[in-house]
């Protein structure tokens, strides 16, 4: 049975921002450890891991990028289960099951992901000027999507401020938490995944870009003017796309 709450205010409990920042914060230290001491020319295509390895690293990676911008989302799923006023092991085990579900559903982002970077590889060592061509593309089509209603539609749900009520659903069931961590990841992917497949044409392992990326959709799930925010950097992307054609090098990755 569902039960639909509406929530007027988005607070901030300091639960949700300890515990998402937290798990951010020890993600990033094997990101960066392994970035580091990654080989030269690993750092593009599926940076010679294997499937496996690579499926894990990427999990790590989401939660390292990601997770911080989840705080106010889970501050309102922290308020449904009132973890402010009742700290006690079931509603801790519910608030987990929700960031369970949000990792869940970016880790199997990896899954195409993979195959995506093993193509960028393979026609960056082969055909050149056309994965520079494709790229360019890419960086166009990301900036197009950030424009269309689907992506603000996808931004309100992530980001409690664009909107005059966060609307949470409340299901009864061992896993619901878990559920619903995985239906806020996907609409987390319909407002941000673009912007992650542009890791793809500038090098999944480009440390400077997985910190702009990782403070940009922070401030777009964050930032009362993410809508706003949103908008620039679609035209942004898509200026760029189009100067990538006439200057692959702002394209590492291909």
């Amino acid at each position: 049975m569902a039960e639909v709450m509406t929530l007027p205010n988005a607070s901030k409990h300091a639960q949700a921002w300890m515990a998402t920042h937290f798990l951010a914060l020890l993600a990033w230290i094997p990101t960066l450890v392994h970035a580091w001491s990654m080989p030269p020319g690993h750092q593009y295509g599926p940076m010679g891991l294997s499937f496996p390895a690579f499926l894990l690293y990427w999990t790590v990676m989401m939660i390292a990028m990601m997770l911080p911008s989840l705080a106010p989302v889970f501050s309102l799923h922290l308020a449904v289960l009132r973890l402010e006023d009742e700290v006690t092991f079931r509603p801790l085990m519910r608030g987990g099951g929700f960031l369970l579900g949000y990792i869940l559903a970016w880790s199997l982002t990896g899954i195409p992901v993979y195959g995506l970077s093993l193509a960028a590889g393979y026609l960056a060592s082969h055909t050149p000027m056309l994965a520079s061509i494709l790229g360019s593309a890419l960086l166009i089509a990301i900036g197009i999507y950030q424009l269309t209603p689907l992506a603000r539609r996808c931004l309100v749900h992530c980001n409690p401020v664009l909107s005059s009520g966060c609307y949470l659903h409340v299901m009864s069931g061992g896993l619901a938490n878990v559920r619903a961590g995985i239906g806020n990841g996907f609409y987390c992917l319909g407002a941000c995944g673009g912007l992650m497949l542009i890791m793809l044409v500038v090098g999944l392992m480009n440390i400077p870009w997985m910190l702009g990326l990782t403070a940009l959709i922070f401030c777009l799930k964050v930032w009362g003017q993410g809508a706003r925010l949103s908008l620039i950097v679609g035209i942004g992307l898509v200026l760029m796309g189009i100067l990538a054609l006439f200057y692959p090098a702002l394209l590492p990755g291909v």
